[in-house]
């Protein structure tokens, strides 16, 4: 998957919608390159990284790290800031209308037709990252180029 999100036209942003992208993030033991394939979902002009709990690894890397590298993008790796309450249910919200793929949607304990109210309490368990571009060059440069 990966690989084909790679070699396809880079997919624009669309508000209310999502962008197939591939975000590189540093292993938090190992320092290592690891590269995820994602759903970015834009809302109010922010771009949004989405997932089902905290324990994923890429989550757990973001959370260490605060930053990632979106290919396609430009070559400063991007901030993440970890949002929950009415903003991160927004977005999951947005993120479970548009997305159709069975196997990430029925991970979350609701659906896209509940309302803020019903979501705000899960998003202490969700994870929703608002994506902002970093100042400099970050203290983990990330290489595009480099194949992992």
């Amino acid at each position: 998957m990966i690989e084909k999100i790679l070699h396809m036209p880079l997919q624009p942003y669309r508000e209310a919608a999502y962008a197939l992208r591939v975000i590189q993030t540093r292993g938090r033991h190992t320092g290592q390159l690891r590269r995820t394939p994602i759903a970015v979902v834009q809302l109010s002009g922010a771009h949004y990284l989405v997932a089902p709990n905290r324990q994923r690894q890429w989550v757990k890397n973001l959370l260490a790290s605060g930053e990632c590298y979106v290919h396609g993008e430009e070559k400063a790796p991007s901030r993440t800031f970890l949002v929950e309450g009415e903003e991160a249910a927004r977005v999951i919200r947005t993120y479970l209308s548009v997305l159709d793929l069975p196997f990430a949607t029925e991970a979350f304990p609701f659906g896209a037709g509940d309302s803020l109210e019903t979501i705000v309490p899960h998003t202490v368990h969700t994870a929703v990252f608002r994506l902002e571009p970093a100042e400099g060059e970050g203290e983990a440069a990330f290489d595009p180029a480099v194949e992992v």
